[in-house]
């Protein structure tokens, strides 16, 4: 259920490393519809929407999208429960792998972008592992978590 979450993750769901960027396209003015979209390319390519959890991105309503989302927008409802986490390999209630709040509202391509002094920063985990193509789940968190 979207409004189930565990107390110490959403303690923890601060944080993550890595710079989460968005870039210029028709999606940035997508209002609110209740979704997590996620796309297999940077806002293009395939799509899938949920409304609610799902802990397991293998066998969604879209079919396989586990490993393959490479920009997400967060168009939840401000209801109280508009923030996602999103996770690789494991529900964040087992304690294994990787995990990264995703704001209302907020809109991110996954993809490796480069910085300042000709280094590279890549979207990442909690735990240091890429973003990009590497979301296997996700779950709706209160507003706020992050």
């Amino acid at each position: 259920m979207r409004k189930s979450i565990l107390a110490g993750l959403v303690a923890a769901a601060i944080g993550g490393g890595g710079l989460l960027t968005g870039s210029a396209s028709a999606q940035t003015a997508a209002g609110p519809d209740g979704n997590l979209w996620a796309w297999t390319g940077s806002f293009t390519g395939a799509s899938c929407a949920w409304s609610g959890d799902d802990l397991s991105w293998s066998s969604t309503h879209c079919g396989n999208f586990n490993n393959k989302a490479s920009s997400l927008h967060n168009r939840g409802f401000d209801d109280g429960w508009g923030d996602v986490i999103v996770y690789d390999n494991g529900a964040p209630d087992t304690g294994s792998g990787g995990w990264r709040c995703i704001p209302n509202g907020s809109r991110f391509s996954l993809k490796p972008v480069s910085v300042p002094g000709g280094n590279t920063s890549y979207p990442t985990f909690n735990d240091g592992s890429r973003l990009d193509d590497d979301i296997s789940g996700h779950r709706w968190v209160r507003s706020s978590t992050c």
